[in-house]
C-alpha cells in the first residue's frame, strides 16, 4: 500500500534529479522505487509515483516470494495494490 505525500518517494525523486546516491541502507529503498519513477512520463505528480510504486511493489511481492506465489496460485492468498490518503483516511484499491 502506498500513501499520499510519501517521504521515500519524494526523496527518491530528489536523488534521481541530482544524479546521486543516498548512501548506506537507504540505497536499497531508492533502488526499489527508482524504476517506477523512471517509467513515468515527464510531468508526473507525486500521486502518480506513489501509485506506480505501490503497483511495482505488489508485482515484486507476487513474483519474488515463492511462498506468496504458491499461496496466490492455490487461491489461498490475494495480494492487491492500494493507496492511502493521509488527509481523508481513504483507502483506494487498484485493479
Amino acid at each position: 500500500m502506498g500513501h499520499s505525500n510519501c517521504g521515500a518517494v519524494k526523496a527518491t525523486e530528489g536523488i534521481i534529479a541530482k544524479g546521486g546516491k543516498a548512501g548506506g541502507h537507504i540505497d536499497s529503498i531508492v533502488d526499489q522505487i527508482k524504476p517506477e519513477i523512471q517509467g513515468l512520463p515527464a510531468g508526473h505528480t507525486l500521486s502518480d509515483v506513489v501509485l506506480a510504486n505501490a503497483k511495482g511493489q505488489t508485482e515484486r511481492l507476487n513474483s519474488q516470494s515463492s511462498i506468496v506465489e504458491e499461496a496466490v496460485k492455490a487461491g489461498e492468498l490475494m495480494v492487491v495494490t492500494a493507496t492511502f490518503d493521509l488527509a481523508t483516511k481513504k483507502v483506494t484499491f487498484v485493479a
